[in-house]
C-alpha cells in the first residue's frame, strides 16, 4: 500500500496485481475508476457496464472484502 493525498491505495492483491487498485472509496481498473465502495453498507456499486476483465476485477475486490457487488442498471 502507498499513501496518496486523500486515501491509502491498495495494490497488493494476490491476483490482478498490475491493473487493479483501490483507494478507500473506489476501485480502479487500468487507471479508470470503475466502482464505488460503501464500507458502511458493505456494498460495491459499479459505475457502468464494463468488459469481462473489469467485471472480474470488481467481483474480485468484492470477494476479497466480503462485500456485496451490486448489479449495474442503466438509467
Amino acid at each position: 500500500m502507498y499513501k496518496t493525498e486523500t486515501a491509502i491505495t491498495r495494490t497488493g492483491f494476490k491476483r490482478y496485481k498490475q491493473n487493479l487498485k483501490t483507494d478507500y472509496n473506489n476501485i480502479w481498473s487500468y487507471d479508470t475508476k470503475v466502482a464505488k465502495i460503501n464500507h458502511t453498507e458493505r456494498k460495491i456499486t459499479p459505475l457502468g457496464y464494463w468488459s469481462m476483465t473489469t467485471s472480474k476485477h470488481i467481483n474480485y475486490v468484492g470477494k476479497e472484502y466480503g462485500y456485496e457487488v451490486q448489479k449495474w442498471v442503466s438509467a
